[in-house]
């Protein structure tokens, strides 16, 4: 099994060259592999994927599945390592190219919830067309989420800032609480 890069150009055609040996950041990259993907050939395939470094985020790896029909459990096991490792880096696994019966084989082994429905594509009649969908969603992706990570992190300080304002206000009413019944206690002395 061979692992080849794909790089879009301004032609209609890609790019094939070597894999990177990382997963760079900020931008997509689509693998292509070459051979059977099956329980023998996952250690090779996996050897071969670019490495989730400390320095990798905001990644997007499109990973062609092509002709594959049958992934088989190792396989499997492969895809749902290197998805938990990209999304450790905030970062995203897609899969193109992918036949029913792979989606089927997703479904049943809960990698699919991991991806994501939302990053599966089905292959079309039209060849490449999946891996096409894929590059311009991961597109996207890569430059809407550093946006969506800062909105999202500013809705956690603005919510802990809500909650300590909470806090402060209920802590504030049990002192009046307290004040108001020492002084009831000291009137009825």
């Amino acid at each position: 099994i061979t692992v080849k890069e794909w790089t879009p150009t301004e032609k209609l055609l890609p790019l094939e060259q070597d894999a990177s040996k990382t997963v760079p950041s900020n931008r997509p990259v689509v693998l292509v592999t070459y051979g059977s993907l099956f329980f023998a050939t996952a250690p090779l395939f996996e050897e071969q994927l670019p490495t989730v470094v400390e320095e990798t985020h905001n990644a997007a790896v499109i990973i062609n599945l092509r002709k594959s029909i049958d992934l088989g459990s190792t396989f499997l096991k492969v895809l749902d390592r290197y998805a938990a490792d990209l999304q450790a880096h905030d970062s995203l696994l897609m899969l193109a190219g992918v036949v029913p019966k792979v989606v089927d084989q997703l479904e049943k082994t809960r990698l699919m919830r991991k991806i994501g429905r939302e990053n599966i594509f089905v292959e079309g009649e039209v060849i490449g067309q999946s891996t096409l969908a894929a590059w311009d969603k991961a597109e996207k992706w890569v430059a809407e989420e550093p946006q969506r990570r800062v909105a999202e992190a500013a809705a956690e300080v603005e919510a802990e800032a809500e909650a300590e304002a909470a806090r402060k206000e209920e802590a504030e009413k049990e002192e009046e609480t307290v004040v108001s019944d020492t002084e009831k206690s000291e009137k009825t002395k």
